[in-house]
């Protein structure tokens, strides 16, 4: 396999499991949220903040050209 083509195989690799950690860890903190009667602000921020992650990671796998499930944090 040509080196340019295995290092692009490697790298969709680890953004998929970027991926699908960052997604682990914002829908733990989403559960966190909903299991809280009174969630903390610090709660909120980094839920917040572990959305963004994700849905960051999933716009660079659409640009490049990666097909990861459809989340519903993200629109076309």
């Amino acid at each position: 396999m040509p080196l340019k083509k295995k290092l692009k195989k490697q790298e969709l690799e680890r953004l998929k499991d970027h991926i699908y950690a960052a997604k682990e860890k914002m829908e733990q903190y989403q559960q966190l949220l909903n299991k809280s009667v009174e969630p903390s602000e610090e709660l909120t921020i980094q839920f917040k903040i572990h959305q963004a992650k994700y849905v960051f990671l999933l716009k660079e796998a659409r640009h490049q050209r990666y097909e990861v499930k459809t989340s519903p944090f993200i629109r076309n």
